[in-house]
């Protein structure tokens, strides 16, 4: 059962975190540069999702049984492997920033989706393209048509 309190006090520390930050977020004053989103923005979004993340992040903790926390511990890769898998998605992580001007946000992220998701132990091309390109255009219309906010069409294709 000291796994489930644990990640429950880690989840209302979040939550907290975010909540605060969410508040203060609000406080930012709006310039009168005639920017459609301002300052604000940013920090509200984020902060939104984080605190989103800590309240169903409390909410499994809440449900889930402790035998079922202890069992998906005792399958999550430690020492070692691990540290393996931290440095490979900071790695993978940086080679996507690195080539997103050069092959484009849309090619750039399906990529890093397909990657990333056999990284984590998948095995079925189809859907890791599948859940890649859903991915890629889920945040194309967010950032374009949600947010108003160019992406980088990429230098190596002509703009694919």
């Amino acid at each position: 059962m000291l796994g489930n309190r644990a990640e429950l006090g880690g989840a209302a520390v979040v939550t907290a975190v975010a909540a605060f930050f969410l508040y203060f977020s609000f406080q930012i004053q709006e310039p009168m540069t005639g920017d459609p989103l301002g300052p604000r923005w940013l920090p509200i979004v984020l902060s939104s999702f984080i605190l989103a993340l800590g309240l169903m992040q409390c909410w499994i903790a809440l449900r889930e049984p402790a035998d079922a926390h202890d069992q998906l511990i005792a399958h999550a890769p430690t020492g070692h492997a691990g540290l393996g898998m931290v440095i490979i998605a900071s790695l993978l992580t940086l080679a996507y920033a690195g080539t997103l001007e050069l092959l484009g946000y849309a090619l750039a992220t399906v990529l890093f989706a397909i990657i990333a998701y056999f990284v984590c132990g998948r095995r079925s091309l189809p859907m890791a393209i599948v859940s890649g390109a859903a991915m890629a255009a889920c945040f194309y219309l967010l950032f374009v048509f949600g947010l108003q906010t160019a992406l980088p069409t990429g230098t190596i294709f002509g703009g694919l």
